[in-house]
């Protein structure tokens, strides 16, 4: 009897952690037939603000939201806002006003299609 309490008390309180590690990104991966899983985008990132630009960049990138972590902290990037709660349940507090993401975006788009622009370089073929 014991024991199934324990079990049941370990099912409520299996809440999702974020990951952390000192300045770490992290973004969900999701790919089909596999469980979604955060991997580590960037390093050396100072700070949750950061984090947040980083993956609206790949947001941006890719045409749909996404989902990533910093320092404990889930981070979830939407073409409306980008918020940030310390658990999936959590009331999500907006990290940019309107008006400095307006600016973040047009700073992310002006680095996206200067990418884009760059020439894709020669790879090397035919060598053995």
């Amino acid at each position: 009897m014991g024991a199934l309490l324990l079990a049941g008390l370990a099912g409520c309180s299996s809440q999702a952690v974020a990951p952390s590690g000192v300045g770490l990104c992290w973004r969900l991966s999701e790919a089909p037939g596999e469980q979604p899983t955060y991997r580590v985008i960037a390093r050396d990132v100072p700070n949750l603000e950061s984090c947040a630009v980083q993956l609206d960049g790949a947001r941006m990138i890719e045409g749909r939201s996404t989902q990533g972590a910093y320092n404990g902290h889930f981070i979830f990037a939407t073409e409306e806002q980008i918020t940030s709660a310390r658990r999936m349940d959590a009331t999500r507090i907006r990290v940019f006003e309107a008006e400095d993401r307006q600016e973040i975006r047009a700073g992310l788009r002006a680095l996206i299609d200067n990418d884009r622009a760059q020439p894709t370089p020669p790879t090397e073929t035919g060598r053995s």
